[in-house]
Parts: structure tokens; C-alpha cells; sequence
């Protein structure tokens, strides 16, 4: 989905972020099992910030980051 030359269209721009949203939580919940340690997969997550469109998951996504 996040390679998609199309993923930030408008007609994908939202599944694209809800994508990231997902990313993020995996990335924050598996942190202490060291499951994604994975620069690239972080630094996917992080460049894309912030979320603007899909705005329930952009809430939970940045107070994800911000801990």
C-alpha cells in the first residue's frame, strides 16, 4: 500500500494513512520484543508524518508518537 505510486492520491490518501496508522502501532507495541527493528520501516512511518486526512487515525497515531 505505501509504495504505490498512487498511495497518496485523493482517492487513496486515506487507506494510505490508515496503513500508517497501523504501521505506527506496530511499531510502538513491538518496540520491547525488538519484532520491527527495521530502520526503513521506521523511517517509513516517520517521514509521513503528520497524518492530515483520516483524522480519528492521525489522533491516535501522533499521541502514539509523542510517548
Amino acid at each position: 500500500m505505501l509504495t504505490d505510486k498512487e498511495a497518496f492520491s485523493e482517492e487513496k490518501i486515506v487507506a494510505t494513512e490508515s496503513a500508517l496508522g497501523a504501521l505506527g502501532k506496530m511499531i510502538y507495541f513491538q518496540r520491547d520484543n525488538n519484532f520491527i527493528n527495521d530502520k526503513i520501516v521506521t523511517n517509513t512511518f516517520l517521514k509521513n508524518l503528520p497524518l492530515k486526512n483520516e483524522e480519528e487515525e492521525a489522533c491516535k497515531s501522533h499521541q502514539l508518537f509523542f510517548e
